[in-house]
This record gives structure tokens, C-alpha cells and sequence, in this order.
């Protein structure tokens, strides 16, 4: 994940940037060769961003930062070129949208 944006941490009290990110959480397998572990996603969009703001995700692969996304009211693009894996992310986005009551648009 890249981010970029003038350094908002220590103004907006996130603390320090981050520099280097470790997780031993597995993700669930899904159909997708290298599904994300929700729970590091969730991590570093919190790290990086805040409610309402806009997420783009060119390499959607299997939703997972959608998913996130929808957890914690940020807005998503994201794009995937496999028509495969959009379809697993299209499910898994739909079902996160329902269960925390958000609304994200999905394109083809």
C-alpha cells in the first residue's frame, strides 16, 4: 500500500509514520492465490486515514481494503483487471456494505 500526502501524523496525532509493518495473521482463504489478512488492512487504512475520506485500490484482487473500508466509513475505488477476483471482491464488498450499513458502488 502506497500513501501519499503531506506528513499529517504528528498535526493529527497519529503519532510517528510508520516505517515498517509485521503481522502473522493468516487470511481466509477465498479463491483468490493471495488474499489479505483483514485485520492488517484494518491496521494500516486507520494509520493512514480517516472516516469519510476516499480510498483507491488498483489492485483490488479480492476486496479486502473494500471490505475495510466499509468497516470503518471511508469511501472506495478500486480496480481490478481480472475479471475472476472482481467478481470474489464484488461478493465480499456487497456483504460487508450490508452488514455495517455503508453504501459502495461497485463498476465493472
Amino acid at each position: 500500500m502506497l500513501y501519499y500526502e503531506k506528513d499529517p501524523y504528528l498535526e493529527t496525532r497519529k503519532g510517528s509514520r510508520p516505517d515498517s509493518f509485521s503481522s502473522t495473521e493468516r487470511a481466509e482463504k477465498n479463491g483468490h492465490p493471495c488474499p489479505k489478512p483483514i485485520g492488517q488492512s484494518n491496521w494500516l487504512l486507520n494509520r493512514c486515514s480517516f472516516a469519510g475520506e476516499k480510498i483507491l485500490d488498483p489492485f483490488m484482487g479480492s476486496g479486502t481494503t473494500g471490505v475495510v473500508c466499509a468497516a470503518n466509513d471511508r469511501d472506495f475505488i478500486g480496480i481490478e483487471k481480472d475479471i475472476s477476483y472482481f467478481r470474489i471482491a464484488e461478493d465480499l464488498i456487497k456483504s460487508a456494505s450490508a452488514k455495517y450499513g455503508t453504501f459502495l458502488e461497485l463498476f465493472r
